[in-house]
């Protein structure tokens, strides 16, 4: 779909819902067939260097791998917390160990690093949702594509995202329960994010709206589970319940995984150079969340970006940075490692000055 269209051009994007299920399995398929490419599965506990160069990494085993280069995306693992009302425990993300030893040993290398937080929605299942009154958006039937390499198509229509919206009987219960949701009791720590707030956030912040919009995302072909988009919360699970209940089209949803909030380590960006490398330590490369950034498309513009200048150190070859009036990745990475960062930071359009030359087509 292309979003804001209501907008100039400078402000519209296209925008995908992809498969998360099939999008992995793609990925290392590609992966593991590709020519000089060894995957090693393992945890990175320790970065190890000599003389201001990185040398290789020290795996929970014992193993070491020896490098010229290394990139570091640690997402949201670096001493991981989860936290769902009262309750918290160590994990990267819901169900996965958090990386501990790893942010030690980047505290060992003298790295300011500091804590940031995030949540995520409830997932309930498709078939228990009455999409009958809901708003459907379809695929848009003008040929797009994400890429100059793709051929613009248009795409079938069987997955559609559904729109519906929260109401006074939700802003109430979110009103009455504040004191059991981790962004409200004294649990977080660290900051969260401004322009992707918990929806207890919005009620809090934003007395006078009466409804915010939740759109109904489906997660992929092979899973029955849907994504509410905008509602991102941490309450008890029997308040989560009553809140997707009191929205139209989920008043009998199952929901089959809670919402939650995830606590972080993250790197200060200051301490990089425009190519993503860590100043004083030759080889070492950082990128995603540990930059102090949220979001997909920030985790992918470092990622790309880190990945080049890493082969190009090892190649010897000068680092590929991109300018403010080339790229927003450009604008993003200027504003992390000049700027820093107080809350998690997102690529919006308004940052850059020259959006309007840098709009996509």
């Amino acid at each position: 779909r292309l979003l804001n269209t209501s907008k100039g051009k400078a402000m519209q994007v296209r925008r995908a819902q992809a498969d998360r299920v099939r999008y992995k399995l793609l990925w290392k398929n590609l992966l593991e067939k590709a020519d000089g490419l060894d995957l090693i599965e393992g945890m990175v506990e320790e970065i190890l260097t000599s003389c201001g160069h990185v040398i290789g990494v020290r795996l929970r085993e014992g193993l070491k791998l020896a490098a010229k280069a290394v990139v570091l995306a640690t997402g949201t693992f670096l001493n991981g917390r989860v936290l769902l009302g009262s309750f918290t425990y160590p994990a990267g993300r819901s169900g996965e160990p958090p990386s501990i030893a790893l942010a030690a040993s980047l505290r060992k290398l003298d790295l300011k690093m500091d804590r940031l937080n995030t949540g995520t929605t409830p997932r309930v299942n498709r078939h228990s949702i009455d999409t009958s009154g809901l708003k459907r958006q379809d695929t848009s039937q003008t040929p797009l594509a994400l890429s100059f390499w793709s051929k613009p198509a248009v795409l079938t229509n069987d997955y559609p995202v559904y729109v519906t919206h929260t109401n006074e009987e939700t802003h109430q219960i979110i009103r009455e329960n504040l004191s059991l949701t981790p962004n409200y009791n004294g649990l977080l720590l660290g900051e969260g994010p401004r322009h992707c707030p918990s929806l207890e956030s919005k009620i809090v912040k934003f007395p006078d709206r009466t409804s915010h919009k939740v759109f109904l995302e489906p997660e992929g072909r092979e899973t029955a589970e849907v994504y509410l988009q905008g509602i991102y919360t941490a309450f008890p699970p029997k308040i989560q319940e009553r809140i997707v209940h009191s929205i139209a089209g989920l008043e009998q949803a199952q929901i089959e995984r809670y919402g939650y909030d995830i606590e972080y380590d993250y790197v200060d960006p200051t301490q990089l150079r425009p190519s993503l490398e860590v100043d004083g330590i030759d080889g070492l490369f950082l990128a995603g969340q540990i930059n102090g950034t949220t979001g997909y498309e920030e985790a992918a513009g470092q990622g790309i970006l880190a990945g080049i200048n890493a082969a190009r150190s090892i190649k010897g070859e000068k680092p590929l940075v991109l300018s403010r009036g080339q790229a927003f990745i450009g604008v993003m990475v200027d504003d992390l490692v000049t700027k820093g960062i107080t809350e998690p930071y997102r690529m919006l359009p308004s940052r850059a000055e020259y959006r309007i030359t840098l709009r996509e087509g």
